[in-house]
């Protein structure tokens, strides 16, 4: 599969937008060709250290309790109001969403993303409820075990159709994303079956069904959503350039220490 590289790069067109989508192993340079027509269709928010697709995607913010939270937040910081001591949540580092929430702490409390140190110590101070999964904050929000918590925009949109309480907030800082991938993997024994799969989670009317049931933001830009779905979600460039995005290659390398360090203070 490596002509179609050779190809494109004797047309110089060979960038990481085009290795985004040319994962796909196109085997000549027709097919190469017609792969590259579907690069301006996706939002590539999934960030440049990424070989996946991206079928859709999710925000990180605040979920809360509009009958017992009266002012909707509008900082990661609003979390540490001692109004909340004993009734906010979050996860553990071996959470996405937890270590997102780990790294935009250590920006606001410390030097950077990485200085988790800093993080740690924030909170630590915080003494949240810790979780593992998604599905606990999610009944400890229902519950009102806890009142504000770190959760996706999604998920909080759909409990919030179920007749629940909650509003969701972007914080000021930042949100990072949630983003849901797809791939076909190299020892596939039914790879044009599995690429039809692909083709149609990343086709309109599945991306639609997605964002008006389960609120995941499109990255098929053709998407038309209503209008009350479109405020929730991901649904433009400004939106987008909102977006937190992270090193996951330099995280994959200190994952390991930052999870001892972890568990030696939060455990």
């Amino acid at each position: 599969h490596y002509e179609p590289y050779r190809h494109l790069a004797e047309r110089g067109e060979l960038n990481i937008r085009v290795f985004w989508t040319a994962i796909r192993m196109p085997a000549t340079p027709a097919q190469a060709d017609a792969v590259i027509k579907e690069i301006a269709e996706q939002r590539p928010f999934q960030g440049n250290d990424y070989f996946d697709l991206v079928g859709w995607g999710e925000l990180e913010g605040i979920a809360y309790r509009t009958d017992v939270v009266t002012r909707k937040p509008t900082s990661w910081k609003d979390l540490w109001d001692e109004t909340y001591a004993g009734r906010r949540g979050t996860y553990v580092i071996g959470n996405t969403l937890g270590i997102n929430f780990l790294f935009m702490t250590s920006k606001i409390y410390g030097k950077d993303f990485f200085d988790v140190d800093a993080g740690i110590a924030a909170i630590k101070r915080m003494q949240p409820k810790l979780v593992d999964f998604t599905g606990t904050i999610e009944k400890y929000l229902e519950s009102k075990e806890v009142v504000i918590a770190v959760l996706h925009d999604g998920s909080t949109y759909d409990l919030q159709k179920r007749g629940i309480p909650l509003d969701w907030a972007a914080p000021s800082e930042g949100v990072p994303i949630l983003d849901q991938v797809i791939q076909v993997t190299k020892g596939s024994k039914n790879k044009e079956l599995a690429w039809k799969l692909v083709d149609a989670y990343l086709s309109p009317e599945v991306q639609t069904a997605f964002a008006t049931e389960l609120f995941f933001s499109p990255t098929n830009k053709t998407v038309k959503l209503p209008p009350e779905v479109a405020r929730k979600i991901i649904s433009g460039p400004a939106d987008v350039d909102k977006l937190v995005l992270f090193d996951w290659a330099k995280i994959a390398r200190q994952r390991p220490q930052w999870t001892e360090r972890w568990n030696k203070e939060l455990r």
